[in-house]
């Protein structure tokens, strides 16, 4: 008997059982999207096309897991000295603050930070954090070239482009 066929009344009366097909459930997705990442994280065949890197980083608290979606990516632009630069993206939705994207460009030493928070209230704690913020970024040896906070959806232009990508959807 597999565990979808079982019954009902099973369930019910096996919490134990009925914890371990969840975490069955749970674990199969989490696999799917590690297949899929890894997938779309493959070498470009077109040399033009720009490497992307893209997992799920998994944290804990108190009340189970989250989520952090990561995509990183070498930039083709050239910065001053001519340098290539890197773009990350980081996606989270963690209780009470709502669904954030925050989009972070290094080149050299210069940093500039774009985040995005749906929940008018996060959006105004970020803006008035962004001062300590700033402050950590050159602490750490960074130059802070941008550091904006914006309420709402992030716009789709702002996402690293998908040159790259599992599915091509032009006929």
């Amino acid at each position: 008997t597999s565990p979808a066929t079982l019954p009902a009344q099973t369930l019910e009366a096996n919490p134990t059982l009925k914890l371990l097909l969840d975490l069955f459930k749970h674990l199969d997705g989490a696999i799917a999207r590690i297949q899929t990442n890894q997938l779309s994280s493959l070498p470009p065949t077109d040399d033009s096309a720009k490497q992307i890197w893209q997992f799920e980083l998994p944290v804990r608290h108190e009340n189970g897991f989250d989520l952090f979606h990561v995509k990183i990516a070498r930039d083709g632009q050239r910065g001053a000295a001519n340098q290539s630069g890197w773009q990350l993206i980081l996606h989270m939705n963690i209780d009470p603050l709502g669904p954030m994207r925050i989009r972070l460009h290094l080149v050299g030493e210069s940093l500039s930070t774009t985040i995005w928070s749906e929940n008018p209230d996060t959006s105004k704690l970020v803006s008035n954090h962004l001062d300590r913020l700033r402050i950590g970024f050159e602490t750490a040896g960074l130059e802070v070239k941008k550091l904006e906070s914006f309420q709402g959806a992030a716009r789709n232009e702002e996402q690293i482009p998908g040159e790259h990508s599992l599915l091509n959807e032009q006929a």
